[in-house]
């Protein structure tokens, strides 16, 4: 047993020197885009007391959903680099990945292990995407989260908040990219298939929270077109 965790920590601590080393050679030759300094104004913002109702706009002039910009604002109290938002995209896809690792190591095959490893010290867009932030470019970690949680309870119904916690992650990284929408659907068929669904009420407190967590782009499109709201 001792064995078997020291290779996952020797697993982890090496791939950890592999994309350090890439995002070292990277990251510094990235440019920085408008989009990159609207993301720090906005969620400076928020750190002001103008709560976002809507994030940026979409190609299609379309508003997205805010929450990147709740996510940001924390790291923004402490810093406006640009280059510290970059690494905490590379942060979170690693943290994202050794998490999910994890459970892969501890509940799967070892080669289920070393092909997802592999996959994610190789895959070169997964790479790439994580050396700068931009809304779908954190949605990785969020996912991870949302499997481990799913997982566990799959594992065991009777841990209702694993349900919970999965359904606010799928929100989060639906917010941060509607595309994921699939997993959502994915989500509530498999449920339905494995015959795992929780009774009513949770049902009924997680669509609450659900549109909770939306309220902000509610509130924006059935209200006054306005992008903030004040408390001052």
């Amino acid at each position: 047993m001792r064995k078997i965790k020291y290779f996952w920590i020797i697993s982890m601590a090496t791939s950890v020197c592999l994309w350090g080393f890439y995002y070292f050679h990277t990251i510094t030759a990235n440019s920085f885009w408008l989009d990159q300094f609207k993301l720090i104004e906005f969620s400076n913002e928020i750190l002001e007391g103008n709560f976002r109702l809507v994030g940026m706009r979409t190609s299609r002039l379309n508003w997205n959903f805010p929450m990147i910009h709740y996510i940001l604002a924390p790291l923004i109290a402490v810093t406006t680099n640009v280059y510290v938002l970059y690494i905490s995209t590379a942060i979170t896809y690693v943290l994202g990945v050794i998490s999910l690792s994890y459970l892969l190591f501890k509940y799967r095959s070892y080669s289920e292990f070393i092909i997802f490893m592999s996959l994610s010290l190789t895959h070169v867009w997964s790479l790439f995407y994580s050396s700068f932030t931009w809304p779908p470019n954190i949605m990785p970690f969020f996912i991870s989260l949302f499997f481990i949680c799913f997982f566990h309870y799959i594992k065991n119904t009777s841990k209702i908040l694993y349900f919970h916690g999965a359904a606010i992650l799928l929100n989060i990284a639906f917010q941060l990219h509607t595309m994921s929408v699939v997993l959502i659907l994915g989500f509530v068929l498999a449920l339905l298939i494995l015959g795992k669904l929780p009774r009513y009420r949770h049902w009924f407190i997680q669509v609450s929270i659900q549109i909770l967590l939306v309220s902000p782009w509610i509130f924006q499109k059935s209200g006054p077109q306005r992008q903030t709201y004040s408390i001052n």
